[in-house]
């Protein structure tokens, strides 16, 4: 879709998150989750959590918790709970329980 060289494009963010987010609305999980990586590693700021929050749940879904606990992490440290406003309620659920069993 994008000329070489193509993760330095600003768009490939965009373009990867759309990707992953296709796949999570069909529950396709491992096939979302490259695309999530892209885009995280793609971002334009590192203060955006959507691609940390999007990671954490792919992550939580495949029952790959120390990941997901990692990138809910990231995110919450970066935004607090307002990072998980507009994002299933279990996902903030989830990483409290998370943090709780690791403390």
């Amino acid at each position: 879709m994008l000329p070489e060289p193509k993760m330095e494009w600003e768009i490939a963010s965009w373009i990867a998150s759309c990707h992953a987010n296709a796949h999570m609305d069909q529950e396709q999980y491992g096939l979302a989750k490259p695309w999530a990586e892209i885009s995280l590693h793609t971002r334009s700021t590192g203060r955006n959590t959507s691609p940390l929050i999007d990671l954490g749940i792919i992550c939580m879904r495949l029952e790959q918790h120390d990941e997901a606990y990692s990138y809910l992490h990231q995110a919450y440290e970066l935004g607090q709970e307002r990072a998980f406003q507009g994002n299933p309620k279990d996902v903030l659920s989830y990483y409290k329980e998370e943090r709780a069993k690791r403390k």
